[in-house]
């Protein structure tokens, strides 16, 4: 479904998506998520259908990211992708501290 996107995960716990082809002759950052864990992202793996992305961190988090399908209405921060909540996003929250 998306053959020209490609993620990255940083030691800083970022998140990059890239095209890496298409109408520019080289690959460029297409959407940036700074903080996207408090630790190092270890591991990542795209759904079969190249919609949802999971990835795993450091801070002993895993978290999902879906992709906008084409035509969608433009509804986040990251150029298409959604981060959904996570556990530990939920627990902070409340002020409590993750097992």
């Amino acid at each position: 479904l998306y053959e020209n996107v490609l993620a990255t995960g940083g030691y800083d716990g970022s998140l990059l998506f890239w095209i890496i082809s298409g109408k520019e002759s080289r690959p460029y950052v297409q959407a940036h998520v700074p903080a996207a864990h408090e630790g190092a992202i270890w591991s990542m793996d795209w759904h079969p259908a190249g919609h949802l992305l999971c990835t795993g961190s450091n801070d002993r988090t895993c978290k999902f990211w879906s992709r906008m399908r084409p035509g969608s209405v433009k509804e986040d921060y990251y150029n298409g992708y959604i981060r959904e909540v996570s556990e530990l996003d939920i627990l902070k929250s409340v002020g409590q501290d993750p097992p």
